[in-house]
């Protein structure tokens, strides 16, 4: 619904430029959209309320995904952190798939004007910030490990970090955590060769965590 809303205006002006048999299907689509000042007004009340909405539901969807996990009585998953671990986690791989798709594109479409650099370090930006947070996670996991005494989750974590899951380990903290320290710098932010590469290591990283 929410991608549908924000679309109405662009696929009411694809209607009027459209001349061939997808004209009636956008017509259909566009909800009788004119763009008149009362539309305007109601559409951003709408949408903002969408948005507002999205972003609780998101983070509960994953907090209840994440306790999924928490509650049971498995080493390394009976923990705590785990609801903001995934939704930190699932900002961040997000963020870093948003910059994979758009930078082609945005190339593609010949949309440089409307999506510029700027754009791309904002998302950066909060690259960084989820980045610190989904480490953060990570030695949180460790201390817990350590702090607890438990012989089994110090074996299941030096196990992972050790034994036949050490590449995997490693490569994950490597791509989500270490890599993307280099954002710091502000040449490498407004790079988009740089961002692409660091957002496919993302994207790795990502995937190597729920491997």
């Amino acid at each position: 619904m929410f991608l549908f809303l924000g679309l109405i205006p662009d696929i009411a002006a694809a209607r009027d430029r459209c001349t061939d048999w997808r004209k009636p299907i956008y017509r259909v689509l566009a909800l009788g959209w004119r763009g008149s000042t009362r539309q305007w007004y109601h559409w951003g009340a709408l949408y903002g309320f969408f948005a507002a909405l999205a972003t609780p539901l998101v983070v509960s969807v994953h907090s209840v995904v994440s306790w999924d996990f928490a509650m049971s009585i498995l080493p390394g998953w009976h923990s705590t952190i785990f609801a903001p671990y995934f939704v930190a986690g699932a900002i961040f791989s997000g963020l870093a798939m948003v910059i994979t798709l758009l930078i082609p594109l945005r190339k593609l479409l010949g949309i440089e004007e409307y999506i510029t650099i700027h754009h791309f370090e904002n998302l950066a930006k909060l690259i960084i910030v989820t980045s610190l947070i989904v480490g953060y996670a990570y030695l949180t996991e460790f201390f817990i490990a350590w702090y607890s005494g438990s012989p089994f989750e110090q074996g299941t974590f030096y196990d992972r970090m050790f034994g036949q899951y050490r590449l995997f380990s490693w490569g994950m903290f490597t791509c989500n955590v270490i890599i993307p320290l280099v954002l710091f710098s502000k040449r490498v932010r407004t790079s988009l060769a740089a961002l692409f590469v660091i957002s496919i290591f993302i994207n790795i990283g990502m995937w190597l965590e729920r491997f």
